[in-house]
């Protein structure tokens, strides 16, 4: 009987396992959402000889159509962002209410990323040369810096990033501001 419950255990890992692979004669994705195009068939020989990459580009042919991928795909992002609390991408950041932060913004928002003097001379001189420039042409000189959705909504963000004491825009407007 112990033998009987280790060997269906086995055998529905090996299913599990190879259901991917065998599934794509049947149910093959080749339809995806992402922005992407899928990676075609290699060719296991070329004009040139014997495809050396054949087993990379046969790798990345799998991952874009392996059985059901799309399915497996929302059933990471859901295991992951439910069960483990984090993202399926390390794009994304999970907050709280499930709210998504794009994480290239993180930096800023936790105040770990400043601007250095001499980054901080480069931009305010750059900028200074384009404000005379637009009002040398007759116009006024406008800069506008659409915030982080990190600043704006920081409630939702998670207990672990901790808003920083200053930011690079706070430290750029107060430099720019003592020009005039």
């Amino acid at each position: 009987m112990k033998h009987k419950k280790y060997l269906i255990f086995i055998i529905a890992v090996w299913a599990f396992l190879v259901f991917p692979f065998a599934g794509m004669l049947f149910w093959r994705s080749d339809e995806t959402t992402e922005n992407t195009e899928l990676a075609s068939f290699p060719e296991l020989k070329t004009d040139e000889g014997w495809n050396q990459e054949y087993l990379s580009k046969m790798e990345a042919y799998f991952e874009d159509h392996f059985a059901l991928r799309q399915y497996w795909v929302t059933a990471n992002a859901l295991l992951r962002s439910h069960v483990t609390q984090s993202s399926a991408t390390d794009q994304v950041v999970l907050g709280k209410n499930d709210w998504l932060y794009f994480s290239g913004t993180t930096a800023d928002y936790q105040g770990t990323n400043l601007f250095s003097e001499r980054e901080m001379f480069a931009i305010l001189h750059n900028l200074k040369l384009i404000q005379n420039y637009v009002q040398e042409q007759g116009s006024a000189f406008y800069l506008m810096v659409p915030p982080n959705k990190n600043s704006l909504y920081d409630e939702n963000m998670p207990y672990y990033y901790q808003k920083g004491d200053e930011s690079n825009l706070e430290m750029l407007t107060e430099r720019f501001q003592l020009l005039h």
